[in-house]
């Protein structure tokens, strides 16, 4: 039998997109195909070629038995196959190293393997939660780190995230089987994150990333409990996250995406977060994947939250002491600036520099709005707050025209900017843009509709309402209505 022809080699899939299943697209004349060539791999082909014919019955036999996980020969064989799976271009020597597919691991079947797969090293994955694809390299392979190492903890939460991923897919055409399993896998993470015990610095690490892919599944879908899977998580890491000081980047790399949701919350309804941000030492040039560079703001929206919590907890005889804090903190937020790294605009794109300085713009002015809604209720003084809420909606509405993409992690200047809407035209013309402009899924961007509709309605039944107040008077309203 002749061997294959240059010609046909070259028109074969390369090996990571053969993995995918995704269409190769090797422009004429190029090295490498147009996936390979954008994310820095070096693009293979180097698996076997399938022989022409019906294969003998002898050979079948012989290809099964040599493919047990157990047998020494195919520990031999998958050695060298990993060697060309982790393979990368010279150019990406130094940056961290993705897997062109997944290891092979026990307890999971080849449908689930293919599905963990696609979610870890397609482009959907990294875009649904990141601020842009600069971010994707490192976190696909903690991804990939994390999910080998912790596979009996961690591997519900990520089939989760990749039922709910292949079910929002415009190129599969996903059944109702998938997304029964999507929640199916949901509620068995969930149970994992209920009966988690931190007992070492590598367990903060795993039980945050559990409760991340947890929140990814609740971004996703329809599900409303990210709040409490954000306290959940942070109860259980509240102990050693508070007394231990040799935490890497690594090790919280979470921490931001699950902060935010319970900040939220607490926001809304008056309470304390469970944990205060604290920011890892030498992070002052940090960038982080989720929020970019507005990390430093956390610790402040906490401490809104404790003056919110004892405003609506405290008497007359502490608010000249509360009104005094909450001043100082505007003025911190006032003066602060994010410390931008030398590269800044060499290692990232525009799209991204123009959200990440979006982001920090919105949360500035978001903070200072909520301060001054607790310094002043909603009714009285609002010309300086519809000022602020205008910059917000403006600010985000304008990164969102420029860069076609959805700006994340901005859901807390969005509602608040959103509350200082009073006219039926205003209210009806933002409230059908929200989902434009806020990032993940169109459920998620549907409660944020909901709780914004349900505090317009409060707000007109009363005459003066305080911030510090705002969940309480929403449930009243609500009881009222049914």
């Amino acid at each position: 039998m002749m061997p294959p022809s240059p010609k046909s080699t070259l028109l074969r899939s390369c090996d990571r997109c053969h993995a995918l299943k995704e269409k190769c697209q090797q422009p004429q004349g190029a090295v490498a195909c147009a996936r390979c060539d954008r994310l820095g791999f070096e693009c293979l082909n180097r698996r076997p070629t399938k022989k022409s014919g019906r294969p003998s019955r002898f050979a079948k036999l012989k290809q099964s038995t040599a493919s047990s996980p157990l047998s020494d020969a195919s520990e031999g064989d998958s050695g060298k196959d990993n060697k060309a799976l982790y393979a990368v271009n010279p150019a990406s020597i130094g940056r961290p190293v993705i897997p062109r597919c997944l290891p092979s691991v026990n307890n999971l079947t080849s449908a689930d393997h293919r599905l963990v797969q696609q979610m870890l090293l397609s482009d959907s994955g990294a875009d649904y939660f990141l601020l842009g694809p600069s971010f994707a390299q490192n976190h696909i392979e903690l991804l990939v780190s994390h999910f080998v190492t912790s596979q009996s903890v961690l591997k519900d939460a990520f089939l989760a995230v990749a039922c709910t991923l292949q079910e929002q897919s415009d190129v599969i055409n996903t059944e109702s089987t998938t997304i029964r399993s999507g929640y199916i896998h949901a509620c068995s993470a969930l149970k994992q994150l209920r009966e988690y015990q931190v007992q070492s610095k590598h367990g903060v690490s795993e039980c945050l990333a559990l409760g991340a892919m947890i929140l990814s599944f609740a971004h996703c879908s329809t599900s409303t409990d990210a709040p409490a899977i954000a306290s959940r998580t942070l109860a259980l890491i509240k102990e050693p996250y508070e007394t231990k000081t040799d935490f890497s980047h690594e090790d919280l790399v979470f921490m931001s995406c699950i902060i935010l949701p319970e900040i939220f919350e607490c926001l809304i309804h008056g309470s304390v977060p469970t944990v205060r941000y604290r920011p890892v030492k030498g992070s002052e040039k940090h960038v982080d994947r989720y929020i970019g560079l507005f990390s430093p703001l956390l610790p402040h929206l906490y401490d809104i939250c404790e003056l919110s919590n004892a405003m609506s907890c405290g008497d007359n005889q502490d608010m000249c002491e509360i009104i005094s804090a909450l001043e100082l903190i505007d003025q911190q937020i006032t003066a602060w600036r994010p410390d931008i790294p030398l590269d800044f605009t060499a290692r990232f794109t525009a799209v991204e520099v123009s959200h990440m300085l979006c982001q920090v713009q919105v949360m500035r002015l978001g903070c200072s709005l909520i301060i001054h809604r607790l310094k002043f209720p909603f009714g009285l003084n609002n010309n300086p707050a519809v000022a602020l809420a205008m910059s917000i909606l403006t600010q985000l509405d304008l990164t969102r025209a420029a860069t076609n993409k959805r700006i994340l992690s901005t859901s807390i200047p969005l509602v608040a900017a959103c509350f200082e809407l009073q006219t039926a035209s205003d209210r009806k013309m933002w409230h059908a843009r929200l989902p434009e402009l806020i990032g993940y899924s169109p459920g998620f961007a549907g409660d944020l509709q909901n709780l914004i509709s349900s505090f317009w309605k409060a707000r007109d039944a009363v005459d003066c309402l305080s911030w510090s107040n705002v969940g309480h008077v929403m449930a009243l309203t609500r009881d009222l209505d049914t």
